[in-house]
């Protein structure tokens, strides 16, 4: 995936913040969680498992990741 930066210093970075709604449900298939992200139209991301489990209102209603 390509990564677009508006400015070139801050592609260096090695991690974003991101605030938005977070939804995830399990993959059984493929054991595994898939996130939405509405704000950026993004479905169907892979989620690590320790995310999820530190964090279960995903599970359910979402919740605003910080």
């Amino acid at each position: 995936m390509k990564k677009n930066f508006s400015k070139p210093e801050r592609a260096s970075l090695g991690s974003v913040k991101l605030i938005d709604i977070i939804r995830a449900k399990l993959d059984a298939k493929n054991d595994c969680y898939l996130a939405e992200l509405p704000s950026l139209a993004l479905r169907d991301v892979r989620v690590d498992d320790a995310m999820v489990r530190e964090n279960e209102r995903m599970l359910t209603d979402g919740f605003t990741r910080r």
